[in-house]
C-alpha cells in the first residue's frame, strides 16, 4: 500500500514539474502575431556571421551549438530559413545559421571573435534595416520552447499570413536571452539571400552529381583491388582518378563551408 502511495505521489510531482516546465517554456502562452514597422533586431542594420546549412532544419541544431560556443554567452544567434518544409524535401532545405556580430556598422565584439568565426567557416554579411515584417515573440527555455515554436507559433503566423494575403517567403528566428523573435520580412527579401543559396532544382542536381562522383570513386577502388596483381599500370591510373575525385570533393565541401556548413 505504501509503495502504491509513493508511486502516486511521485507521478503527481512529476506531472507538476512537467506542467511548470511547459509553462516556463511558453507552451501555454497566447503568442500575438502582428505586422510591425520596427521588428526586433531587424529595425536597424546588422552585421552577421553565418554558415550555410543544407538538410532538415532540425539538424541545424549542431550549427547553433557550434556558433554559441564560438561567441560570448549573451550573443544573439539566428537562423534564416529559405524553404517551406511542407513543399520542399527535408534533404533539400536550405538555411543560414549564425550570430549577430554588429549593429549599424559597429562591431559588438573584439576582432578575435571575427577571426575565430572565419576560421570555422562562417561568412560575414550585412543585412539592412527592415521597416515591415510579420512578428511573433515567445519565451525561450530550451526543448519545450522549440516544440511550442514549431507546432504553435509557426502555425499562427502561417494562418495570419494566409488571412492577410502577405508575401513573406523567408523566416528568421532570433534567439535573444530568454526570448525567440520569429520575424518574416515583408520587404527586401533579396537582402537576406546568401551567395551560396541555390534553387531547389540546382541543389538537387548538385547533390545528385556529388553522389554520382562518390559512386564512381567507390567503383574505381573496387576495380583497383581486383586488378592490382594483374596490371600495375591500371592501378596507377585508378589512383590518379581517385585523387582527382577527392580534390573535387574537397572543393565542393569548401564551397559549402564558405557560407556554410
Amino acid at each position: 500500500m505504501l509503495d502504491i502511495l509513493f508511486l502516486l505521489v511521485s507521478l503527481f510531482c512529476a506531472l507538476i514539474l512537467l506542467v511548470y516546465k511547459l509553462k516556463k517554456s511558453g507552451f501555454f502562452d497566447n503568442v500575438e502575431v502582428t505586422v510591425s514597422n520596427k521588428p526586433p533586431i531587424l529595425n536597424q542594420s546588422i552585421v552577421i556571421f553565418y554558415k550555410r546549412h543544407v538538410g532538415a532544419y532540425k539538424h541545424a541544431a549542431s550549427v547553433f551549438k557550434e556558433v554559441s560556443a564560438l561567441t560570448p554567452s549573451n550573443a544573439i544567434t539566428f537562423g534564416i530559413y529559405y524553404d517551406d518544409p511542407e513543399l520542399v524535401k527535408p534533404h533539400l532545405l536550405q538555411s543560414a545559421i549564425g550570430v549577430v556580430y554588429g549593429v549599424n556598422g559597429t562591431d559588438l565584439y573584439p576582432a578575435n571573435y571575427a577571426e575565430q568565426l572565419t576560421r570555422w567557416g562562417y561568412e560575414r554579411m550585412t543585412v539592412p534595416a527592415v521597416q515591415s515584417a510579420v512578428v511573433a515573440t515567445q519565451r525561450y527555455d530550451g526543448f519545450f520552447s522549440m516544440i511550442a515554436l514549431t507546432q504553435f507559433t509557426y502555425s499562427k503566423i502561417k494562418a495570419y499570413i494566409k488571412m492577410h494575403n502577405l508575401n513573406a517567403p523567408i523566416a528568421v528566428e532570433f534567439f535573444e536571452n530568454d526570448k525567440i523573435h520569429l520575424i518574416l520580412p515583408l520587404e527586401q527579401h533579396d537582402e537576406f539571400l546568401i551567395p551560396q543559396l541555390l534553387s531547389v532544382e540546382d541543389l538537387e542536381t548538385q547533390l545528385a552529381r556529388r553522389k554520382w562522383d562518390s559512386d564512381e570513386g567507390e567503383s574505381c577502388s573496387e576495380d583497383d583491388e581486383n586488378r592490382v596483381d594483374e596490371d600495375d599500370v591500371y592501378d596507377s591510373q585508378c589512383s590518379v582518378e581517385k585523387g582527382t575525385e577527392h580534390v573535387a570533393s574537397d572543393a565542393l565541401t569548401a564551397s559549402d563551408h564558405v557560407k556554410s556548413e
